[in-house]
């Protein structure tokens, strides 16, 4: 079953109802159906899932390629939306990231595990990101009406974002920092809306449109 985006996997089982997965690591929509199920039923409920479709497949895109990076000479990274390779810098005195031109080069020992390779990276990436924070996150909130008692950046799996509405505390993906800055800002109007209605339903998304017009398109896009 093909789709404007990818194809679909239909397999049809003595099942009563449908299931839908991502497997593999070309990424492939499988969909579990009853048998006698009509097509258009399933189409409906595939379209019916696109937005989490998109969602994690560019979330298993993102852990599949960390899978495959060894923190060497020339793997691609992103950082605000631009990609850049990787330089390596031998110096025993230094352990640091610096950017110039298309590179992010990494000035550590020669002899440093790729463990400590990941660690350098992940802090300047921490450091980027709580950068952009200090300066979206108020303007956010003023656009909101209302504020988060903390904020936390986690390197999450599964979420860009979550809310815990109890202790007003929000937590960021660091993978965050390797998309655009509007997909930051979206996070965490997103995030802080939850302060307000807990949901994912009508009235959330109602506000959403309210508060971040075109936040669909950027989702489709970027996350």
């Amino acid at each position: 079953m093909f789709f404007e985006e990818f194809p679909v996997t239909v397999v049809r089982k003595r099942i009563k109802n449908m299931y839908l997965r991502i497997a593999g690591r070309n990424l492939e929509v499988r969909v579990s159906a009853p048998v006698g199920m009509p097509d258009s039923v399933i189409r409906e409920f595939v379209l019916s899932r696109m937005d989490w479709i998109r969602e994690r497949k560019n979330l298993l895109a993102e852990k599949t390629a960390a899978l495959w990076q060894n923190y060497c000479q020339g793997d691609c990274y992103s950082l605000w939306g631009k990609k850049y390779k990787l330089k390596l810098n031998h110096s025993p005195l230094e352990k640091k990231v610096s950017i110039t031109g298309d590179f992010i080069t990494l000035h550590l020992d020669e002899k440093a595990p790729l463990s400590c390779r990941k660690k350098i990276l992940d802090e300047f990436l921490r450091t980027e990101l709580l950068e952009k924070l200090r300066e979206l996150a108020p303007r956010c909130e003023e656009l909101v009406g209302v504020s988060a008692g903390e904020y936390k950046i986690r390197d999450m799996k599964t979420r860009w974002g979550s809310c815990n509405i109890v202790d007003k505390r929000i937590c960021l993906n660091l993978r965050l920092s390797a998309k655009p800055v509007e997909c930051l800002k979206y996070v965490i109007i997103h995030e802080l809306l939850h302060l307000v209605v807990a949901n994912h339903g009508k009235k959330f998304h109602d506000c959403m449109d309210k508060l971040y017009p075109g936040w669909r398109c950027l989702k489709k896009i970027w996350l």
